[in-house]
């Protein structure tokens, strides 16, 4: 109210100032205003154009003080709607007591974003070197004979059974007869939900992209030793520490021995165990391969998308948690692997393969490149601890 009384006078002495002294007409033409109560009140007659400016200007001062108390209180309560909103949302959550918020704490600390599977990386990669120090292992070879007994000797003590799936197969590009064996081993075999690691251990016979020894078989420090050692160790985590589910960890044999372009002549081992599988049939497949580059990236493959979705979306988010940026949940190449004999008799199977060996133009792959140097201990341990870490959330 005073602010309004204060513009009022304002009003009434600029009225006077237009149609006071300077325009002659003296004193007896000016409002004053009355002491008591603040208001104008006429002097002598007064004059009627003095009067009429005031009361427009007046009453635009009204109407301007009005609507900026009615803006001022609408927007006292706005605020007091929106306190009075926090005091209910805080009466509404939880309280907890001072004990559960310190187990909440203490679970906090001990459960860190790094999973803590026991995975050893180190170990791992160090049976990724043995492999290669036994030489080529393609079908038929002396390091083929040498590497099945390396691979037994670690398992057998580890698992709660080992089968070996010995078959032949007639050699497309020779006449002779190969000797292939799948290589089984089983944890918890008497349980009856079951989920497969896989992994191929032949290596390839020829090298058709190097540029000087096309027709030598290569030593598979990628292709072939990585996904193996990886389960090589995660079988010695196992045996420590059992999980939900039984497992059976498989390796293949006779996986890259076609020839580019003869895909009836890959995939020979996987192809024949699931003609001769194991019961009972798992819900899950998880095939290893090329996953020791040591500038890795697993990104998604889209075969393996279509048919374990909602395996491959857990598996990334595990892999983002623990902080594994090698796992880029991007779309990959579609690739025909081990997994898919398994999807073609509608079990659930993905591939984690780096198919950019070291990059885009896969420059190592089927090469003599694709030695141990261009490993590393720290793929092994992304792609072992995320392959844990889901399988003890099982």
């Amino acid at each position: 109210m005073t602010l309004l009384k204060t513009k009022i006078k304002n009003v009434i002495n600029l009225a006077n100032s237009l149609v006071g002294g300077d325009n002659g007409l003296g004193d007896n033409n000016r409002l004053i205003f009355n002491n008591d109560n603040g208001f104008p009140v006429g002097k002598n007659n007064g004059f009627f154009v003095t009067v009429a400016i005031a009361i427009i200007a007046i009453i635009a001062i009204v109407v301007e003080t009005r609507h900026a108390l009615s803006l001022q209180q609408l927007q006292q309560q706005q605020l007091q709607r929106q306190q009075r909103q926090r005091q209910r949302r805080q009466q509404q959550r939880p309280q907890y007591s001072n004990l559960a918020m310190i187990m909440f704490l203490v679970i906090s600390l001990s459960s860190p974003l790094m999973a803590q599977t026991g995975f050893d990386a180190d170990r791992a990669f160090d049976d990724l070197v043995a492999q290669c120090d036994l030489g080529t292992r393609e079908p038929n070879s002396a390091g083929a004979a040498v590497a099945l007994k390396f691979y037994q000797e670690i398992l057998e003590p580890l698992a709660d059974e080992i089968h070996l799936q010995n078959f032949k197969y007639d050699d497309p590009y020779a006449d002779r007869k190969l000797d292939l064996t799948n290589i089984i081993a089983r944890f918890q075999p008497e349980k009856s939900e079951r989920i497969i690691l896989c992994a191929h251990w032949d290596t390839r016979p020829r090298a058709e992209y190097d540029k000087y020894f096309p027709k030598k078989p290569i030593i598979g420090a990628n292709d072939g030793a990585s996904g193996v050692a990886v389960l090589l160790e995660i079988a010695r985590q196992l045996k420590e520490a059992p999980v939900n589910p039984g497992i059976d960890i498989i390796l293949f044999d006779g996986e890259d021995y076609g020839a580019p372009g003869d895909l009836q002549y890959y995939l020979i081992g996987s192809r024949y165990y699931v003609d001769h599988p194991l019961h009972p049939l798992p819900r899950q497949v998880i095939l290893l391969d090329m996953i020791g580059d040591a500038n890795l990236t697993i990104k998604i493959d889209p075969v393996s998308y279509q048919s374990a979705p909602r395996v491959m979306e857990e598996i990334w988010a595990i892999a983002a948690e623990i902080g594994y940026d090698q796992f880029q949940f991007v779309p990959g190449a579609s690739m025909y692997d081990d997994h898919v004999p398994f999807i073609e008799k509608g079990i659930p199977a993905i591939d984690l393969i780096d198919f950019e060996y070291p990059g885009p133009d896969n420059q190592y792959w089927h090469t003599h490149d694709d030695t141990v140097d261009k490993c590393s201990p720290e793929s092994l341990e992304a792609v072992g601890n995320v392959v844990l870490s889901w399988l003890y959330r099982q």
